[in-house]
């Protein structure tokens, strides 16, 4: 419906634009004119609006590149780039949320992702205890004497603790000491797997003859293919390369060995090398060249 100032404008525009000496409309026909304005007037204001609302939502709406851009309030625009993850990974990664039934989503909730920590297999380590060491030095008696020394092992080697009427340190081996009883001519004795023997070749005070001349009757024999006169710690020492014999307790004759004898005047001590599987002529000799020389009698 149109209202009265609508109309007495429009009135008022049609005696404006009246021409003496022409035709003077009728009252309806100035009123339908009026009417006719103003229906122009308001469908041309309708189609401002649209077109104006419409510049607001190009503004405003997203462009072809992705950004969004806003209109600054001294008519400058500004540019805000959201970066998206195509993937939606990363420590704050959100799930799509299934449609409400409206046709809109529901926004996702952001959640920390879940990183997946490699399992750890408890270890049990178990602690095994060491063998006790190898002595290097082991300290033996003469007999039924008050003299005692001190010898020193080669490396890696054993010697026997005083056991079954046997002085300790007068065994010598690669491997442990076994000592063991066994059968002799004089009765029961002890045997052992040494490769390396010490022993009294007379009992103290026993002695049969001077060492120098001992020596000399022992490097006259034909068994004997070297004969060494040295010293061991300050006493007069022999020391014979042989051949064992019929008798030696070997199986056959003509087996290499060393003897060694020390005067240490009252009592001789002998030492001398063992056959023993395994143990080499020469490993033998050079572990009773080593504990002979090794003898300390200052104890």
């Amino acid at each position: 419906m149109t209202d009265f100032e609508d109309r007495a404008r429009s009135a008022g525009d049609a005696l404006r634009t009246w021409t003496p000496g022409g035709d003077t409309p009728s009252p309806d026909t100035a009123v339908r004119r009026a009417v006719h304005r103003t229906r122009i007037h308001r469908a041309t204001a309708g189609g401002l609006l649209v077109v104006a609302l419409g510049g607001v939502g190009l503004l405003w709406g997203p462009n072809d590149g992705g950004d969004d851009v806003h209109i600054g309030p001294a008519g400058t625009s500004e540019a805000t780039t959201t970066t998206e993850d195509p993937a939606n990974t990363g420590p704050f990664a959100t799930s799509a949320e299934p449609d409400d039934g409206d046709g809109n989503e529901s926004a996702g909730s952001a959640e920390p992702a879940v990183t997946s920590v490699p399992s750890t297999t408890a270890t049990t380590t178990t602690t095994t205890e060491a063998p006790p060491p190898t002595p290097t030095t082991c300290t033996g008696q003469i007999g039924e004497t008050s003299i005692t020394f001190v010898a020193t092992l080669p490396d890696g080697w054993h010697v026997n603790e005083a056991a079954m009427g046997e002085p300790g340190c007068h065994h010598f081996a690669p491997v442990p000491v076994d000592l063991r009883p066994t059968e002799t001519e004089a009765g029961v004795g002890v045997a052992s797997n040494a490769v390396v023997k010490l022993y009294l070749p007379h009992r103290p005070g026993q002695l049969p003859t001077s060492f120098e001349q001992s020596v000399d009757d022992r490097a006259a024999g034909s068994n004997v293919t070297d004969t060494r006169r040295t010293t061991v710690d300050g006493h007069a020492a022999a020391r014979f390369e042989q051949l064992t014999g019929p008798g030696d307790d070997v199986p056959v004759g003509g087996e290499r060995f060393v003897r060694w004898t020390v005067d240490l005047g009252d009592v001789w001590l002998d030492a001398v090398t063992l056959l023993e599987p395994g143990v080499s002529y020469e490993e033998s000799v050079a572990a009773i060249d080593q504990i002979i020389g090794s003898l300390d009698f200052s104890a």
